[in-house]
């Protein structure tokens, strides 16, 4: 816990970084308890893949609320995102998300199906890695060349300065 904390503090001064770290030390605890209850034990022996699935996407949850914390400054704007956040007061509409962000479903949908196919194409030839290691070097250029596309065409559309510089 204390290092954690510590931890919060090395990100700078604030009392959202030392929040941040309070709850990466508090969730470090439940992860280690939880690591000796019985029924846990069992549901992973039972159901490897699916329980290694399901803490995945319980500790993604978990991460992606602190970076709420690490993120936003403001307390009343905290509160506020971190209810929204578990589904408190949540106002869900698609149709008015799409009108705000019309390209969000298409961008979604690509990098969704990117990720689908990555892996599908990994699991057939034995693990993505192992393949590209055996490629000629057009392929490697192609492969290279796709990605920097894709980091070029999904950047940010402005500027954004890094959170350390803003203090």
């Amino acid at each position: 816990m204390a290092t954690m904390l510590l931890g919060g503090l090395w990100h700078g001064a604030a009392w959202n970084f030392v929040l941040w770290g309070l709850l990466h030390g508090l969730l470090l605890i439940i992860h280690r308890s939880l690591k000796n209850v019985e029924l846990v034990v069992r549901f992973f022996e039972r159901l490897p893949k699916f329980a290694g699935i399901c803490g995945w996407v319980i500790t993604q949850y978990f991460i992606f609320m602190t970076w709420l914390v690490f993120r936003v400054e403001d307390t009343s704007m905290l509160i506020q995102s971190l209810k929204t956040y578990v589904g408190i007061g949540a106002h869900w509409n698609k149709e008015e998300m799409y009108e705000i962000l019309p390209e969000i479903k298409y961008l979604t949908l690509t990098i969704g199906l990117l990720f689908f196919i990555g892996h599908f194409i990994s699991w057939k030839v034995g693990g993505l890695k192992e393949w590209i290691s055996r490629q000629n070097a057009l392929i490697w250029g192609l492969i290279i060349g796709i990605l920097l596309t894709l980091t070029f065409h999904l950047r940010p559309a402005e500027t954004v300065d890094f959170i350390y510089f803003r203090f």
